[in-house]
């Protein structure tokens, strides 16, 4: 029934693809949930692959924690970081249809409001981590975090200055921070 084991079984018959649990993926003995959350993630990054430019997913008879696992894994997939590259990637899935059970409709647009504002915390964490240390230093870093939540409710930040890391014995902080030109704050 499906074509390219390569591609998991994620294309059927009529080179459409499908979201289904596939085998190759059971036998490494991940879970129900993170198989479900990978299958979409690959079903996604091989639709891009192979320049499909829409995606439809069947999700009617899911249940709704299935559904925000499958939500999951297609925001995981859409993470890019090329802020160091000359040629931007351009993801080629411009639509991705999710069909869910209508008695579900209202429940499943909170669950997707909530994965994408979740995926925006993941992706500003990935790109934290993926810049290098050279150009994101403890000061710049410091006023990224500042800038990003300085308008939240219920988040205080603390930043301490070298002076009481030294007091507070951060021995550690401060050994790893002495082979840098930039002080820790």
């Amino acid at each position: 029934k499906y074509l390219a084991k390569k591609r998991q079984g994620l294309l059927n018959s009529q080179g459409e693809f499908e979201l289904i649990t596939a085998p190759i993926l059971e036998e490494k003995g991940l879970g129900k949930d993170e198989n479900l959350r990978l299958t979409a993630y690959k079903a996604l990054k091989s639709a891009n692959s192979d320049k499909i430019q829409s995606l439809e997913i069947d999700l009617s008879k899911a249940s709704l924690d299935q559904l925000a696992t499958v939500l999951e894994g297609l925001h995981y997939a859409t993470y890019t970081f090329d802020q160091y590259k000359s040629k931007k990637k351009k993801l080629s899935v411009e639509s991705v249809k999710v069909i869910v059970n209508p008695d579900n409709l209202l429940k499943a647009n909170e669950i997707n409001d909530h994965k994408v504002k979740e995926k925006s915390s993941i992706d500003f964490t990935r790109d934290l981590v993926n810049t290098p240390g050279g150009d994101l230093t403890p000061q710049d870093y410091t006023q990224i975090i500042q800038d990003r939540f300085a308008q939240r409710a219920n988040v205080n930040i603390n930043v301490k200055t070298q002076q009481t890391l030294k007091e507070e014995e951060y021995n550690g902080l401060l050994t790893v921070g002495r082979g840098s030109q930039n002080p820790p704050v």
